[in-house]
């Protein structure tokens, strides 16, 4: 297995991730951060992995674990293979807290069993990416607390040329502004990395169903009604200048992998 542990300070988010559950938890939360472990699985051993991740989840509840860990998979813009587990937080002292998976399995099963969970589970995983992004509710559309999970998840994943990162997250503010005066519009949660290799914003929106995504109206459209065809045709050529990298994964919630807290 090859762990990649993406730890670079580039801005103080879901990937990733999404309608992360302490955010909606919490409706005083002021910007909560989210810890991301994004998991690539070998195709053939599938079942193997969520065997694995089931007995870390039961293993947290046994243990009595505060943490959340809530998990995705995708299911439309990249491979199936590829699972996100999200970790809500407030501060890093929650993180300083949290036990390492080798750890949890030990002292739920002990070393024995522990150790056979744990050689099983490693050989079913091909790659291991670690990210820290922070919610921007001050960016964030129509971002209203208290909803647990939706079904799915549609994420814009956005890697920034870093001089202009800056002047997008000002535009986002316009953006929001916009989006907020059409009725149509459905929520987006917007993050910014905090720990990775390069500056990235997420923007996620939920759904119940995949072909609800349909009746969200175009941006474009919003921002041309608002700003006029001039205004809104600059604020895309800076999004364009800005853009390195974006991707469009929708993501699928797997409660049967997630330990998510009652309410």
């Amino acid at each position: 297995m090859r762990n990649v542990f993406r730890q670079t300070a580039v801005l103080a988010c879901l990937v990733a991730v999404c309608s992360f559950a302490r955010a909606q938890e919490q409706p005083g939360a002021s910007n909560p951060w989210a810890h991301v472990t994004r998991v690539t699985v070998h195709p053939g051993q599938v079942a193997e992995f969520e065997d694995y991740v089931k007995k870390i989840q039961a293993g947290r509840t046994k243990l009595g674990l505060p943490h959340q860990s809530i998990a995705y998979q995708t299911v439309l813009g990249g491979s199936p293979f590829i699972y996100h587990f999200v970790t809500p937080f407030m501060g890093w002292e929650e993180i300083d807290a949290l036990p390492s998976v080798p750890a949890i399995v030990t002292k739920a099963y002990g070393e024995v069993e522990g150790a056979k969970i744990s050689k099983a589970g490693r050989s079913a995983v091909a790659e291991v990416i670690i990210e820290v992004y922070r919610l921007r509710l001050d960016l964030s559309t129509n971002a209203k607390p208290g909803a647990p999970p939706s079904p799915f998840v549609s994420l814009t994943i956005t890697e920034h040329h870093g001089g202009l990162l800056g002047s997008y997250l000002r535009l986002l503010g316009k953006i929001k502004k916009a989006e907020e005066q059409d009725a149509n519009a459905p929520p987006v949660f917007r993050y910014v990395i905090v720990n990775g290799e390069a500056p990235i914003t997420v923007a996620a929106r939920s759904s119940a169903t995949l072909a609800e995504r349909a009746k969200w109206p175009n941006q474009t459209q919003i921002l041309r009604n608002v700003y006029g065809e001039g205004e809104q045709q600059e604020m895309n050529d800076l999004i364009a200048k800005s853009i390195a990298k974006r991707t469009s994964p929708v993501l699928a919630y797997r409660p049967d992998l997630s330990k998510v807290s009652k309410p």
